[in-house]
């Protein structure tokens, strides 16, 4: 056991508690900083069919509106690794490239988180249109808690062992 009686020692001491908070905080992603400093990486193919099957009228929409290719579509979405934590499977959240109305509002962009597990197929876990998703710290059957944000509002969201569903709509 440590004893701190010096003033410049509890300084110490509680900074460091302040160090070790901060490495324990909730990771942010902010969709439209994603958007603008992350080199665009195709999502894997399973998950690209899925969006070209749920998305098909916005995507035809938004192919209408930037004047795209097939080709060009194809490499719409982006997917950006999130870090779950722990020994959850590995997550891809998937995003729009380009401004497009059907998915890229004022503030808020169109977002898909999918599970991407090993030979599995990519389990779609969570959607909607925000401008932020943070990981908590907490969590719920084996996957951590999040929050969404829209402007001042932000809404939680824990995994009921098949979706993520909110806590506080």
């Amino acid at each position: 056991m440590i004893i701190m009686t010096r003033p410049l020692g509890r300084y110490l001491l509680i900074a460091l508690f302040g160090v070790a908070a901060h490495a324990s905080a909730a990771t942010l992603y902010s969709f439209e900083q994603l958007q603008a400093t992350s080199q665009p990486q195709p999502p894997p193919a399973a998950i690209r069919t899925a969006l070209a099957e749920s998305e098909a009228a916005k995507l035809r929409d938004c192919q209408q509106q930037l004047g795209a290719s097939d080709e060009q579509m194809a490499s719409y979405f982006t997917a950006v690794k999130v870090d779950l934590g722990g020994a959850t499977p590995p997550a891809l959240l998937v995003l729009p490239t380009k401004y497009c109305y059907a998915f890229i509002g004022a503030r808020a962009i169109s977002f898909w988180l999918f599970l991407n597990a090993p030979a599995q197929p990519p389990k779609l876990v969570m959607s909607g249109r925000r401008e932020a998703l943070q990981v908590l710290d907490s969590s719920s059957h084996g996957l951590p808690d999040l929050a969404v944000f829209y402007g001042s509002k932000s809404i939680q969201y824990q995994y009921d062992g098949e979706r993520y569903t909110s806590t506080s709509e």
